[in-house]
């Protein structure tokens, strides 16, 4: 028998759009647009120490436009970990590069640097460390063994805004990274990016190109305005307290929330694209993601502590993590179970909403093969309350009591 007491995958929330602004895309459009740039981009960089930054359509194409900047003669290959999202994939290969998948580690899924290192050779032009789920990748080791090379560093951060790692900012320790505001991110602009870096050379290129793509037309607006709003709906409690579980089981096994976004909203935000890139933030997101970084600290602030509770009393290995003192934005928890559709269905019969890992393996790497067979997304998001996390810890140790855990550091 199913509960009803629900935990939803996400909770999303669309209190920082204002009216107001919506009025200022028709009275004072590119004047009060391209302040509120400006406005956002400063605090962007200000508050992660960086000279530069510059929004961009898509987290994505910030990549791609940072990589056709650094292109070198000679060097064609940038290494990407082996697990992650495709679209990082995409962007080295549209860039004219060759993508070269690399190990990763068991206990977080980021960057193994010591199968890293005989991969860098003088035709690498860059290394791209995710910091998957939050979770920082052993990057300021990392970037000494590039910088000895001549080999670029460029951060993905789109699970780690705002985040520090060893006192310093995730995102300024190579030549330039690059973070999304797509819905679910962090900082939920509808869509977008941004690129920070400390290289004046490198940003006026970036900024050349992005400001190439007009922000999006008042159509793509009120698309993405009404998928904001279906979003924050079907991702609060509401469906769950009106059907339960019983709809969602007839669903089948797979998130509720992830496949109304993949299915519905996607496809939304592909609207208005302008020759292959989508437009910039129109003027009300650029100010909702201003607001949002303003109390961003306070809400990773909570996440984490949030995550320091979840770990209580749960068996080691059970849940994705960093070192200890390395940096985390907690962005997302994930669980590595053996038997993955077992573990779901218990989860679900504990009202717990729950997919498997998102993110994609490639190449050579059984470490992020399985990973990826066995990992479990679980329900994350910064309003949970206490009794949020102390319900999914119970769930969680009833499944790995069940069913058993993936084993950690014997991935391999």
């Amino acid at each position: 028998m199913t509960t009803r007491q629900a935990l939803p995958l996400y909770h999303t929330s669309v209190s920082s759009l204002r009216v107001r602004d919506f009025l200022d895309v028709r009275l004072s459009a590119n004047a009060a647009y391209w302040r509120s740039v400006e406005e956002f981009e400063s605090a962007y960089g200000s508050a992660h120490g960086a000279a530069e930054a510059v929004l961009v359509p898509t987290g994505r194409d910030g990549l791609r436009f940072i990589l056709e900047f650094l292109r070198t003669p000679g060097r064609t290959r940038v290494v990407v970990p082996a697990l992650g999202d495709s679209s990082i994939m995409e962007m080295v290969l549209d860039a004219g590069l060759v993508p070269v998948p690399a190990p990763v580690r068991p206990s977080d899924g980021t960057l193994d640097l010591g199968r890293v290192e005989p991969l860098l050779d003088r035709h690498v032009l860059a290394v791209i460390p995710v910091h998957l789920f939050g979770r920082a990748c052993q990057v300021e080791r990392l970037a000494e063994m590039t910088s000895r090379q001549g080999i670029q560093l460029v951060e993905d951060c789109a699970h780690a805004p705002l985040t520090q790692h060893q006192g310093r900012w995730l995102g300024t320790f190579g030549i330039a990274s690059f973070t999304s505001f797509a819905p679910f991110k962090l900082i939920d602009c509808g869509g977008g990016g941004m690129v920070l870096t400390n290289d004046r050379r490198l940003a006026a290129a970036v900024r050349a190109v992005a400001r190439r793509h007009v922000p999006i037309g008042l159509g793509s607006l009120a698309a993405r305005s009404l998928a904001s709003v279906a979003l924050s709906l079907g991702t609060s409690r509401m469906p769950y307290d009106l059907v339960g579980h019983p709809l969602y089981l007839r669903m089948g096994s797979g998130g509720h929330a992830v496949r109304f976004y993949e299915d519905r909203v996607r496809p939304l935000l592909k609207h208005g694209a302008d020759e292959g890139v989508r437009g910039l933030p129109a003027l009300p997101f650029v100010r909702s993601g201003l607001r949002q970084l303003i109390g961003l600290a306070s809400r990773l602030g909570n996440q984490q502590r949030l995550a320091g509770l979840l770990r209580r009393g749960l068996p080691l290995g059970l849940l994705l993590e960093g070192d200890a003192g390395s940096g985390s934005s907690e962005y997302a928890q994930v669980a590595s179970f053996a038997d993955r559709d077992r573990a779901m269905r218990v989860l679900v019969r504990r009202g717990i909403d729950a997919v498997p890992n998102p993110a994609e393996a490639w190449g050579d790497c059984p470490v992020a093969r399985r990973l990826q067979r066995e990992g479990v997304l679980l329900p994350w998001f910064d309003k949970m309350a206490d009794q949020d996390v102390d319900l999914l810890r119970k769930a969680l140790v009833e499944a790995a009591g069940t069913i058993g855990h993936g084993p950690g550091a014997a991935f391999d």
